[in-house]
């Protein structure tokens, strides 16, 4: 996108790429199964797994915690004065 390239979607914003970015950290699963296939021992593959398993939860709580923090606020609900008063009652 800095080499004008490519550029972002009409709809979408870079805070939104940044928390895609830490949401693809979930991808981190692929690799148990490369794991199965890299170590010979079982130890070694226990705490492979382990740690993958752990960067899985932290990539998660780390990106639902930033779309949290950068979803819009829902605007305030107006109220119409005249629905509030009782039924025949109008405002002058």
């Amino acid at each position: 996108m800095s080499l004008k390239i490519a550029h972002l979607p009409n709809l979408a914003n870079w805070k939104q790429f940044l928390g895609m970015g830490s949401l693809a950290g979930i991808g981190f699963t692929m690799s148990i199964f490369t794991t199965t296939l890299a170590f010979n021992g079982i130890a070694d593959r226990d705490i492979a797994k382990i740690s993958i398993l752990m960067s899985l939860v932290l990539s998660l709580v780390i990106s639902w915690i930033y779309f949290a923090l950068i979803a819009p606020k829902p605007l305030p609900k107006i109220v119409k004065y005249e629905s509030a008063l009782p039924a025949g009652m109008a405002i002058t």
